[in-house]
């Protein structure tokens, strides 16, 4: 009988284990599911790259050929004409230029939802345990 629970119980240990891994492991069908949403965040951060730079690419046209954006642009980084003057205003501090950097903006994938191997280990064995002590149990009954 109790060779016969021992069986059980190292059975279901096995096999929790392993289906435990396959759902929930580091290389799980739930990582894979985080991985997949990861590379569509990534996918869509490329759009917006390629939106950004088509709109920096214009912006940069524009200020080699356009007259007026080209002033514009010059008295935002302190060039003025001869005959123009600044009036500071006390308690204003000047702004400063925005500087982008998509490194900022990149999306980071989880890494603290992945259930540790010692985790599903110790859940494997607990499962089998209690496979162990039905098995007693129920071959104790059938006596």
């Amino acid at each position: 009988m109790t060779r016969k629970s021992l069986g059980i119980a190292a059975c279901v240990t096995l096999w929790s284990y392993l289906l435990l891994t396959f759902a929930f492991g580091e290389r799980g069908m739930v990582a894979y599911g985080r991985i997949e949403r990861y590379r569509d965040d990534l996918r869509a951060h490329i759009e917006l790259l390629e939106t950004d730079r088509d709109r920096l690419a214009a912006a940069a046209e524009r200020l080699q050929s356009d007259a007026e954006q080209i002033r514009i642009e010059s008295r935002r980084i302190g060039y003025l004409r001869p005959d123009e003057g600044i009036i500071r205003i006390p308690g204003r501090a000047p702004s400063e230029p925005q500087i982008e950097r998509p490194g900022d903006k990149l999306p980071r994938p989880e890494r603290n939802a992945v259930i540790e191997r010692s985790h599903l280990r110790a859940l494997s064995l607990c499962l089998g345990l209690l496979a162990f002590v039905l098995a007693q149990t129920i071959f104790r009954d059938s006596r």
